[in-house]
């Protein structure tokens, strides 16, 4: 709800909560849905560069518990973060190139 809201800190907080909270008790499946929402977080703020380790780890985390459709998504949203990355760093490039 706090990232729909574009309160990023506090989902921040609380899907880094509920990621430490999985851990404890050792549920895989909490973890990957954690570091999904983590990981969208910082989507959302287009911070593409932080989004890409936590949609992996999710990945992996899907993969383990055999959730082929969660991981597919996660490597996905990973795989769309990069080409995102990618495309500021040109962007920046150009912008850096043609401002006279």
């Amino acid at each position: 709800m706090h990232r729909l809201r574009t309160e990023y800190s506090q989902a921040v907080t609380l899907f880094s909560e509920a990621l430490e909270i999985s851990i404890n008790v050792g549920s895989i499946y909490l973890k990957a849905f954690s570091l999904l929402g983590l990981a969208d977080t910082h989507r959302d703020q287009a911070h593409h560069d932080v989004a890409i380790h936590p949609y992996e780890q999710a990945a992996e985390a899907f993969q383990q518990i055999g959730h082929s459709d969660g991981e597919a998504f996660a490597r996905e949203r990973a795989a769309d973060a990069r080409r995102l990355l990618k495309l500021k760093e040109v962007a920046q490039r150009f912008t850096e190139e043609n401002r006279d």
